[in-house]
């Protein structure tokens, strides 16, 4: 049970970082263009 619990925060953790990730590469991205 708890390692479950564990699993899913650690699973929406990454989600997390992955949207930043590439959000931040978005804005880079952009930056760059302009």
């Amino acid at each position: 049970m708890l390692l479950g619990l564990i699993l899913s925060l650690l699973k929406r953790v990454f989600v997390w970082v992955y949207i930043e990730f590439m959000l931040s590469r978005i804005a880079l991205t952009l930056l760059v263009q302009a």
